[in-house]
């Protein structure tokens, strides 16, 4: 089990979920950005491969493009809040 620190906000994005590299590198994940994948060790010792669709992703790519980008305000506990664009 590892834990994990999130932020939730409320903003159009094409990603369901960010995942920093810390995670990534605690949970020994690898990823490829080319081949779409995801694969991290399962509890057994077997190999968990999250996998992405092309046709999905590019429509909801699109589908942000289209949509009204706007400002969004997030403040990390104890800070300034960050303008993220």
């Amino acid at each position: 089990m590892i834990n994990v620190r999130y932020i939730v906000i409320n903003a159009s994005s094409t990603y369901d979920l960010l995942l920093g590299r810390p995670f990534l590198n605690r949970s020994g994940v690898v990823s490829s950005t080319r081949h779409m994948k995801m694969k991290l060790l399962s509890l057994d010792g077997g190999v968990i491969t999250v996998k992405s669709y092309q046709k999905t992703t590019r429509k909801c790519y699109e589908t942000s493009l289209k949509s009204k980008r706007g400002t969004y305000s997030i403040t990390v506990q104890g800070g300034e809040p960050e303008e993220i664009v």
